[in-house]
């Protein structure tokens, strides 16, 4: 049970993580609809894709650690 908690909580965190990473890059110019206003490419532009991959690895980190709490046979 305590690797479904902190499973999901980990999971939880690395997606809201990645949720404020692409919203605070595309609330500067929600009107722009050039190549260059990519949430993607704004983060790159800043310097945010390595926190973009570790929030994205968290999340995924978190996934498996609560799907094999779930999946652990009971004692």
């Amino acid at each position: 049970m305590k690797k479904v908690i902190f499973g999901s909580a980990l999971f939880a965190s690395g997606f809201f993580s990645v949720a404020l990473l692409l919203a605070g890059t595309l609330s500067t110019e929600l009107t722009n609809d050039s190549a260059r206003s990519l949430a993607l490419w704004r983060l790159s532009y800043v310097g945010l894709m390595p926190f973009f991959y570790l929030s994205i690895a968290l999340a995924a980190i978190g996934l498996l650690l609560a799907l094999w709490g779930l999946l652990e046979p009971k004692k």
